[in-house]
């Protein structure tokens, strides 16, 4: 998944691995805590809300890109919150 979001960020070099991993391991935890899956090996769905998470976070966005960004990130957990088999919640919801 680092890789994944490195292509994404348009970086090729391991100096910013740890900042992007922790970035990622934060973006998997907001979609937990959100009540979505993520497992071992995300699928497409999850994979992008993850690359938005830490695309808007990570630092280099202007203030214009990050609402985009932030608002394209709540729309995608949005989305998944609301789809079937992506969380635990049954007919709760």
């Amino acid at each position: 998944m680092l890789e994944a979001v490195k292509k994404a960020l348009k970086i090729t070099v391991s100096d910013y691995d740890e900042e992007i991993q922790d970035l990622l391991d934060a973006a998997v935890l907001d979609l937990q805590t959100a009540g979505v899956f993520c497992g071992e090996n995300p699928d497409k769905l999850v994979k992008r809300a993850i690359i938005t998470y830490v695309m808007c976070h990570f630092g280099n966005a202007t203030p214009e890109e990050y609402d985009r960004l932030i608002a394209s990130y709540g729309e995608q957990l949005g989305r998944l919150q609301k789809t079937t088999g992506y969380t635990d919640w049954g007919d709760e919801y």
